[in-house]
């Protein structure tokens, strides 16, 4: 019986973390790019609140485009952290899903016979 100690769980993350490690970065990056541009986005309303009381009209509709460019990339950034995040947990359980079957193709069943069905659901 395997013992679920933190070096074993930390062993088998890293595994994955090895193996998706091109997907992780890229969901990190896209990440830091959301709180960026959220950052970012809070100037720019401080930015057409201070234009428009200062009636400097060419300054606002500037700041205005620049902040509908800001939440049109914003979207595509939260489209792309939806889709590679999703991709991401597909892959990592069907790869989970076919260790667990290997596992149990490659267990005899005298084995799983000599644990009661509450042990077996269990784990």
């Amino acid at each position: 019986m395997t013992d679920l100690s933190l070096k074993y769980i930390v062993g088998w993350a890293y595994e994955y973390l090895r193996k998706y490690l091109s997907h992780m970065i890229l969901i990190l990056f896209l990440s830091l790019v959301l709180i960026i541009l959220n950052l970012y986005q809070v100037n720019y309303i401080q930015r057409i609140i201070d234009a428009t009381l200062q009636k400097q009209w060419i300054f606002v509709y500037h700041t205005i485009f620049g902040f509908i460019f800001i939440n049109l990339f914003k979207m595509l950034s939260i489209y792309l952290f939806g889709y590679f995040s999703s991709r991401l947990e597909s892959e990592v359980c069907c790869d989970i899903r076919g260790r667990l079957v290997r596992k149990l193709f490659a267990t005899q069943l005298q084995e799983i016979e000599s644990f009661s069905m509450g042990q077996l659901l269990n784990r």
